[in-house]
């Protein structure tokens, strides 16, 4: 079968949106299909696309796919993430071999965030895609992934696993919270966050490692400092903490623990050391006589937590 014909549309609706203007030219030969001058407009902006695919054997084909100012808070409920996209995406070869690359921009509408931009390049069977530094008010973020596309439909277990990292440099709680359009907390958390992610085909939940490295903490009560870097865990079932050292003038917090969501269950323990001197900054201002230590543990089943709390007593006056 030989054949060719231009296709055109004044209005095409799909998922809900609708493309105006849709004009593509088709050519079919043999065991072969050629799309070219794909053109339309949706969204706010442009997409055109052209591309060949032939079956004389394994299938294989290229596609090239762009796309300029396409609005994006139609796509998603959240206004938050209002703004425009432009990108490119080349693929080539077959299922087994693919390979090619892509870039990708995103503009928000919202003036307490930059544009950001991501990476992608495809080799082996595998997406590798980066997202480049991207400095916000929370601080800079950036972000790899690797994405086994051969590997995501074999069987529970088997297959290569997607891994991800995430690292923000100069972190900020603060500036998290006024992105996320959280009411501002009194005082901030600082430091250097960094997590890994590895997920396998089959997995209920990803696996998750991190730490908070060279962090702090401002507060109506003073600075602290958190001497030993906190690191985290969650292996599908069990979300772990190591034990975090805050450090500040009048008083000192050591706490730790685990939540378990497969048992339902918690084991969290605080350690709370306070100086005289601080009850002459809280908000109100109590006269401490000497010392205090409070321990707390905390565990059980989510329905049946058991607390243990020792102080001692008459230390206190208001």
């Amino acid at each position: 079968f030989v054949g060719s014909a231009d296709v055109g549309a004044t209005t095409v609706s799909f998922a809900g949106h609708t493309a105006d203007a849709v004009a593509a030219r088709l050519e079919i030969e043999s065991q072969h299909v050629t799309l070219s001058a794909l053109a339309l407009n949706t969204l706010g902006g442009t997409v055109t696309a052209d591309g060949d695919a032939t079956w004389d054997g394994p299938a294989r084909g290229k596609v090239r796919i762009a796309w300029v100012d396409l609005e994006t808070g139609s796509l998603f409920t959240d206004p938050r993430a209002a703004g425009r996209t432009t990108g490119r995406i080349e693929l080539s070869g077959g299922l087994d071999d693919a390979v090619g690359q892509g870039w990708a921009r995103w503009g928000p509408d919202r003036l307490d965030l930059p544009p950001v931009e991501a990476r992608m390049t495809l080799t082996d069977g595998t997406a590798h895609v980066r997202l480049e530094p991207w400095d916000t008010a929370a601080g800079v973020v950036t972000a790899r992934a690797e994405i086994p596309l051969k590997d995501l439909a074999t069987s529970e277990g088997s297959g290569s696993a997607v891994t991800a990292t995430l690292d923000v440099d100069g972190m900020s709680a603060l500036g998290a919270a006024s992105i996320a359009g959280l009411a501002a907390p009194e005082g901030d958390v600082t430091g250097r966050l960094s997590a890994a992610m590895q997920w396998r085909p089959g997995d209920p939940m990803p696996q998750v490692q991190g730490a908070l490295e060279d962090a702090a903490i401002s507060s109506p009560l003073g600075e602290f400092a958190i001497e030993e870097d906190i690191t985290f865990g969650f292996d599908g079932e069990v979300i772990r903490m190591s034990d975090a050292v805050v450090v500040g003038e009048n008083a000192t917090v050591i706490a730790g623990g685990t939540v378990d969501l497969g048992a339902g269950a918690v084991d969290f323990a605080a350690n709370l050391r306070i100086a005289p001197e601080l009850g002459a900054v809280l908000p109100v201002p109590v006269f401490i006589r000497q010392p205090i230590t409070v321990e707390t543990r905390l565990r059980g089943p989510f329905d049946r937590l058991e607390g243990r709390r020792v102080t001692p007593h008459h230390v206190l006056e208001g």
